[in-house]
């Protein structure tokens, strides 16, 4: 299957939450995190770092804060994005699609929602 030809996986938002029906297994997971070319150093970095926060949750904006508080924007949506590519393209099945059309990468490695369910408030992750 073309990558131009994946079947479409719609992103929601339900009762505050993002979701996408992802059908990755647990072996699947295993291989890619093997994989340097899918969790390549960067990728591989912001994973742990999101994993070791509080039940594994944090906001972007905490992140940023507490990893690299001198940067003016976040070195995490260009690592995020780059990881759900190649998580497509490794996986060669499915794209996520966004209300607008757009194509979406945080759901694939994360759950997403807004705190307080408030789509004013910084994405959190986990």
């Amino acid at each position: 299957m073309a990558i131009d030809t994946l079947e479409k996986r719609y992103l929601r938002y339900v009762d505050g939450a993002y979701i996408a029906d992802i059908d990755i297994t647990v072996e699947e997971w295993k291989s890619m995190l093997k994989d340097e070319n899918i969790f390549y150093p960067k990728a591989l970095d912001m994973v742990i770092k999101w994993y070791g926060e509080v039940d594994h949750k944090s906001t972007s904006k905490s992140m940023i804060q507490k990893y690299c508080p001198n940067l003016k924007g976040t070195p995490y949506n260009g690592i995020v994005k780059a990881l759900g590519s190649k998580v497509i393209k490794y996986l060669n099945r499915f794209e996520v699609i966004e209300k607008n059309g757009g194509k979406s990468y945080f759901i694939i490695p994360f759950e997403g929602w807004h705190i307080d369910y408030n789509p004013s408030t910084h994405l959190s992750g986990g």
